[in-house]
């Protein structure tokens, strides 16, 4: 069982604002080639651990654990379309 790609894209996003924001605090400067370098080690380890931590799931739970992770997408997707309408409206 693997992460969904949908799911994968939103922690690269939020991993990188976080590792963004945490340079910029530590160095007092932009440092765009450390932030690259940490966000993609910090996103490929999360992303082992995570699926390596799905491998465990029983195989009778799976269908459950797939349609968690649908209902966060679509929550997800929600969030950014009103996010966008509110933008947009004002």
């Amino acid at each position: 069982m693997v992460l969904p790609s949908e799911i994968k894209l939103a922690l690269s996003s939020l991993i990188a604002m976080i590792v963004t924001e945490g340079v910029k605090a530590v160095f007092k400067k932009e440092l765009p080639e450390l932030v690259k370098l940490l966000t993609a080690v910090i996103f490929t380890a999360l992303i082992s651990l995570s699926e390596g931590l799905l491998g465990f799931v029983p195989f009778e739970y799976q269908p459950t654990v797939s349609a968690v992770f649908a209902l966060v997408v679509s929550l997800l997707g929600a969030f950014g379309l009103h996010r966008i309408y509110k933008a947009a409206t004002k």
